[in-house]
């Protein structure tokens, strides 16, 4: 099966987790999809399971959802992943020990609108933090994607406003987010 964009982590008891994004062809139109597979061992993985799965558009316009996984101190998986038609950035988490079963997944909520690509990561605290690119076209730069960011602090229930953080006015890509000891 084609993968796309992978991202994966380690828990504590040295299990692996990876999450990609993929699709699925049918007669009648088609998904975009999380898959998601796990292995002890490096050896022997679970079966993929299909995580998220998002309609492509009418005529199989496609998307990769791009995911972003981060595991925090209580042991939840959060991810954020893009979906078509309006390019969202979603959020959704789960207890590590359920992340293979769709339906153990929170319902998504929609973090950023028009955007590329997403990272998250969860402080001591359990705040939650996603940053995400989102293209601000100007004369001087066509496509130029900045950086914003937003928070949650009750487990991606409600979502600060989106904040540009943008240093450069040439536009950046894949951003990386990480939170230090201090947080």
């Amino acid at each position: 099966q084609s993968s796309w964009f992978p991202d994966m982590i380690v828990d504590r008891s040295g299990r692996v987790h990876i999450t990609y994004a993929t699709g699925l062809l049918l007669q009648s139109g088609g998904f975009d999809q999380v898959m998601y597979t796990a292995s002890d061992d490096g050896v022997t993985w679970t079966e993929p399971n299909d995580i998220a799965a998002l309609a492509m558009g009418p005529n199989r316009e496609s998307e990769v959802a791009r995911p972003s996984l981060f595991l925090d101190e209580s042991d939840m998986l959060n991810m954020t992943y893009r979906g078509l038609g309006t390019f969202s950035v979603f959020f959704t988490r789960v207890p590590i020990s359920a992340a293979g079963m769709a339906r153990s997944w929170s319902p998504r909520q929609e973090v950023g609108n028009i955007a590329y690509f997403s990272r998250v990561a969860v402080d001591r605290r359990g705040n939650i933090h996603v940053i995400y690119t989102s293209n601000i076209t100007s004369k001087q730069c066509p496509i130029c994607y900045h950086i914003f960011y937003r928070q949650s602090t009750d487990g991606g229930t409600t979502w600060s406003e989106p904040v540009d953080i943008s240093r450069v006015n040439s536009g950046s890509a894949k951003p990386q987010l990480l939170i230090d000891p201090d947080d």
